[in-house]
């Protein structure tokens, strides 16, 4: 099957997400009033207006492309450690999820075909943001050769010391696929002095 091109498909990321654990947060799941989403990169601010009635949602949402309204269907499981835990189903398909995705309508990432980032990336990319993911949680900076910080406020030395071995090793391998891209690169046959780049004389010479 040929992969989609990046630039044909909406990535998760840019998308403004709708959380079933925000809704519950509010005591909107079985009461009325408003909820601001989280922006997405665009910086859209967008507010919906939820009636809830505990199995399903009522939603406007009032955008620069018109009042948009849906219905949410809702259903709750037993959590772990007692309680309830609620959940969000696709108002197209009905696959149950704690997040759905708004682009001019709310659904699921599948009805949308929203894309992760880190499926386009390679792995030099993904290694790159797995040090610097690691950095942030360190609370370093984000230049990645520079040192680790100390175990910050609220991380057990145990995780600290299990970070730092994942960053050696992740750092280890992203440097030989530096050396091994640069090496790529030094061998690679010059343009300028490829015989099929040369002029022939009528003599049959080859020349510049």
């Amino acid at each position: 099957m040929k992969m989609p091109m990046r630039g044909s498909r909406r990535l998760v990321e840019s998308c403004t997400p709708f959380k079933i654990k925000d809704v519950v947060a509010a005591g909107l799941h079985d009461g009325s009033g408003a909820l601001c989403l989280e922006k997405g990169p665009a910086g859209l601010d967008f507010s919906v207006v939820i009636e809830g009635h505990g199995t399903y949602l009522d939603l406007t949402l009032y955008t620069g492309w018109g009042d948009e309204r849906q219905r949410i269907e809702l259903s709750k499981t037993p959590a772990h450690f007692g309680g309830s835990r609620y959940w969000l189903h696709c108002p197209r398909c009905s696959a149950r999820g704690a997040v759905l995705y708004l682009v001019k309508s709310f659904a699921c990432r599948k009805c949308h075909e929203l894309r992760y980032t880190a499926q386009f990336e390679s792995p030099r990319e993904r290694m790159r943001r797995r040090l610097l993911k690691i950095r942030e949680l360190i609370g370093s900076d984000l230049v990645i050769e520079n040192p680790l910080n100390p175990p910050p406020k609220g991380m057990s030395v145990r995780k600290w010391e299990r970070l730092l071995d994942e960053y050696e090793e992740v750092l280890e391998a992203y440097r030989r696929e530096l050396r091994q891209t640069r090496a790529w690169r030094n061998d690679a046959p010059s343009t300028r002095r490829s015989p099929a780049n040369q002029a022939v004389h009528p003599e049959g010479r080859m020349g510049p």
